[in-house]
């Protein structure tokens, strides 16, 4: 009891006891598990890193990145971003933090140190329980032997990054997709449920990450770790081209006006890198956009004709293009409907008798016309042996040629002839009349003497 009642010998037994309280509280701040086995180590007590330009490693949001698909405790990292995203800042970072199958034995010694094992770096703390520095064991670091190759793959398709590190020695290697803060593979273990994605390693020095089946989502950096204390880490770039895709949903269908109307065509495409929509007409010619200017081609996602006319009545082409094959098409045909309208060659003809003779006329319409022949007061010429009619197309859609040939003249059958033709936008007819040649030539004789 003497000794208790010196007061010197009370004060530093209160201070041993505080300053162990003190390191008994750091340690259980610093090693504890946090939420889903995920901690962080902070900058400021040295049991974690910043947030912000050196964000440390979160659980959640500020606390570790969890594989949250695996419902496992995962892999907590560092990902701070420096000021170029891409982890300048890298090198004053902590990396992994035990979480899942982590090997790092920790051994306190007899005097509080804290010692790693394997190629482990060596936490020390003074007697005041701050870090005094870290030392290195083992051989040597790991080494990046080369880049990250950056790559471009179309949509549908595999694709692989390879990482290749010297002097692994125990530490670990693992795929983590940067942009959506998501470790995907470590080692040879598959971390994200997602089927498509695999790794590969061969003589564990190179590992390769597999993604099979690329859509857009898949775009983006992808980063290879390794987990020293000061995290080793590079970056490959996947980006993923779509081909163009005319989405009809979004684009004009057939189109059918009257002659004197504007007609609107509209095309929408999609792909990656945007593609650019290009219009032709089907036929070659060349695209009358109004009545004084014609182009070859027209570029844009709309075409506007203005006043069309039946010369504008065609299957035009909207072609979507942006690099990647195939080049799509779709046709959208435009018909422009006008009544009737008759052409007739020779409205007075003369045929000798006994012989054969063919009536002909020409009409334009849209829709198609309903065309006949009719003789005298209006009776409709049927085919018989006397009569023979044909219809031939024309070169233009809304052309039609129609013949009438009369076999055998004789003298009752000659006289008047109508070309009849109707739709539902009107009706034309145009008369022809047939008269006999030797008549003609008698009475000139007759006229003559």
């Amino acid at each position: 009891m003497e000794g208790w009642q010196d007061g010197r010998t009370v004060g530093r037994c209160v201070a041993n006891i505080a300053n162990s309280c003190r390191v008994l509280w750091r340690w259980i701040k610093f090693y504890s598990p946090r939420e889903e086995g995920m901690k962080g180590i902070r900058d400021g007590e040295r049991e974690g890193i910043r947030d912000g330009e050196r964000e440390g490693i979160r659980d959640g949001e500020r606390e570790g990145i969890r594989d949250e698909e695996s419902g496992d405790q995962g892999w907590g990292l560092g990902l701070g971003k420096g000021h170029n995203g891409l982890g300048q800042q890298e090198e004053k970072r902590w990396a992994w933090v035990r979480a899942r199958n982590w090997d790092r034995a920790w051994v306190r010694d007899g005097n509080g140190s804290e010692t790693g094992t394997g190629q482990r770096r060596e936490r020390v703390r003074d007697e005041n329980g701050s870090e005094t520095g870290t030392a290195s064991s083992g051989t040597g670091e790991p080494v990046f032997v080369e880049a990250i190759d950056n790559v471009t793959v179309t949509a549908g398709r595999d694709v692989r990054l390879a990482c290749t590190v010297d002097n692994l020695g125990t530490y670990k290697v693992a795929w983590i997709a940067f942009d959506k803060s998501a470790i995907l593979t470590v080692e040879e273990h598959v971390i994200t449920r997602n089927p498509r994605v695999n790794v590969s390693y061969d003589g564990h020095r190179t590992w390769t990450l597999h993604l099979s089946k690329v859509n857009a989502s898949d775009a983006g950096t992808y980063m290879c770790q390794v987990n020293t204390i000061v995290a080793k880490s590079q970056f490959g770039i996947i980006s993923v081209v779509v081909p163009p895709h005319i989405v009809d949903s979004d684009s004009s269908g057939d189109v059918m006006v009257q002659e004197g109307a504007n007609v609107t065509m509209s095309c929408a495409a999609t792909g990656h890198p945007p593609p650019d929509i290009l219009w032709r007409r089907e036929d070659g010619k060349r695209i009358s956009v109004n009545r004084t200017h014609s182009v070859a081609e027209f570029s844009g996602s709309e075409l506007r004709l203005s006043r069309v006319s039946r010369t504008d009545m065609a299957a035009y082409l909207c072609i979507a293009r942006n690099g990647v094959p195939p080049i799509v098409s779709k046709r959208i045909k435009v018909s422009v409907d006008f009544p009737p309208m008759m052409n007739i060659p020779h409205q007075l003809v003369g045929a000798p008798l006994g012989f054969s003779f063919t009536l002909e006329c020409t009409i334009e319409a849209h829709p198609q016309a309903l065309t006949y022949w009719t003789r005298g007061p209006g009776a409709m010429i049927h085919h018989s042996d006397k009569f023979f009619i044909s219809e031939t197309p024309g070169t233009e859609p809304y052309r039609t040629h129609m013949k009438l040939t009369v076999k055998d003249l004789q003298e009752e059958d000659f006289g008047s002839y109508k070309c009849v033709a109707k739709n539902s936008r009107g009706e034309t007819e145009g008369e022809m009349k047939l008269y006999s040649e030797s008549c003609r030539v008698k009475a000139a004789y007759l006229h003559f003497i």
